[in-house]
């Protein structure tokens, strides 16, 4: 496994390096590019890199005036990687800046919108404001992202548990 990451990874760096040869300026497939390399570094554990692509992506996305939705989906990453890196107060800033610009064009229920309030409750808990992070956990306890269809995010479950015993 650890090697198809490896693997993923060198391809999305090749892929990001031909793109900005090829559109100096940006374009949305560099964007996509980069949200590719972002997720890959998220997954292997590696944050400080993954904080630094997501903001690249996020300000590419902004710049070239592409759908809210990627702008909205490359924040809430960038708040996710700040919260891994243990950066909650600037996490808990970015997160709540794509619910209240993002929000309107983010349904509640979709996919983007309830993993921004996942994350934002996983930032209000790393600062210790526990009455603010359970309604949020226990919303993203209750409703099943769709990728994680399968029954209930297990990162989700340990947030809680990491709340309760801290109260």
């Amino acid at each position: 496994m650890e090697g198809d990451s490896i693997r993923a990874d060198s391809m999305h760096r090749a892929a990001v390096a031909l793109l900005r040869r090829a559109y100096p300026n940006g374009s949305t497939q560099l964007a996509h590019a980069l949200r590719g390399l972002g997720f890959n570094l998220l997954t292997r554990g590696l944050y400080d890199e993954a904080e630094h692509v997501w903001a690249e992506a996020a300000a590419l996305y902004a710049r070239i005036g592409t759908a809210t939705v990627d702008y909205a989906n490359a924040m809430s990453q960038l708040g996710r990687s700040q919260m891994r890196r243990g950066k909650y107060v600037d996490a808990e800033r970015t997160l709540r800046e794509v619910l209240a610009i993002h929000g309107p064009a983010l349904t509640s229920s979709g996919p983007i919108a309830l993993r921004t309030r996942q994350y934002l409750g996983e930032a209000l808990l790393g600062q210790g404001r526990y009455a603010e992070a359970e309604p949020l956990l226990l919303e993203a306890m209750q409703q099943p992202i769709a990728t994680q269809d399968r029954g209930a995010n297990p990162q989700v479950a340990r947030e809680l548990v990491r709340l309760y015993d801290a109260e």
